[in-house]
């Protein structure tokens, strides 16, 4: 087993008793494996990264960062602060409507 196998593997277990014994989830953003103590920052930074895909890939899960590129879905990603935007003025009617209009081109004629 490779060692980011292990790991995905561990990540599992632990999210999965987080989500038994203190009723929240987590989900969980996994940067590539770091060669030495020089590109560890680099492997924060892509597990920062893989967890801005959070709303497409979903929550209460591991994201892996090398698996971002291989999807499909990637296409979503210049879309998500729209997205976030939207969800967000949930929170106000009134709000949910300007950020929608906002995003409405208005008619020139």
């Amino acid at each position: 087993m490779s060692p980011m196998s292990m790991c995905c593997s561990c990540l599992t277990r632990s999210a999965t008793w987080i989500e038994n014994h203190l009723q929240f989830t987590v989900t969980i953003g996994l940067g590539d494996e770091a060669e030495d103590i020089i590109t560890v920052s680099e492997s924060y930074k892509e597990a920062i990264e893989a967890l801005n895909y959070k709303m497409v890939e979903g929550v209460n899960r591991i994201i892996l960062f090398h698996q971002l590129s291989t999807q499909s879905g990637n296409d979503l990603y210049p879309y998500l602060h729209t997205i976030r935007t939207i969800v967000h003025a949930f929170s106000d009617a009134g709000r949910l409507e300007n950020t929608i209009k906002s995003f409405i081109p208005h008619n020139t004629e």
